[in-house]
């Protein structure tokens, strides 16, 4: 079973031992699901192709059918990046004046199940 790590995005530090915090498994590929989604196509310095449309497809009303679509391309978007995932399932549901997407993913080596929950706006 491989076993890896992300860093923290927020860089918190480990009281015993001063180092930065390290997110492992289901964490750090739930971490780099919501980098993915939250980080607009063009946006990476070093690769202009990392990213997804999610905030620019989410910024103004759709119709059922329409996020639908949407939920394929995201999928598609988050599986060419995250490779040690497999999305399982991805929702979208219209708030107010804004969207909630929930993606429930399990990961690859040791089949653990895991969940992103994101609001645009």
């Amino acid at each position: 079973m491989a076993e890896f790590s992300d860093i923290d995005f927020f860089l918190e530090k480990n009281e015993i031992t001063n180092d930065i915090v390290f997110k492992t498994s289901r964490y750090a590929i739930a971490q780099s699901i919501e980098n993915i989604l939250l980080t607009k196509r063009g946006e990476g310095l070093f690769n202009p192709n990392f990213g997804s449309t999610l905030l620019e497809d989410l910024s103004y009303p759709r119709d059922v059918a329409a996020l639908e679509a949407l939920k394929y391309v995201f999928i598609s978007q988050i599986e060419t990046q995250e490779t040690r995932a497999t999305i399982d399932k991805l929702t979208i549901e219209k708030l107010l004046d804004t969207y909630s997407v929930t993606v429930y993913f399990t990961e690859k080596f040791n089949q653990q199940q895991g969940t992103v929950t994101l609001t645009t706006g």
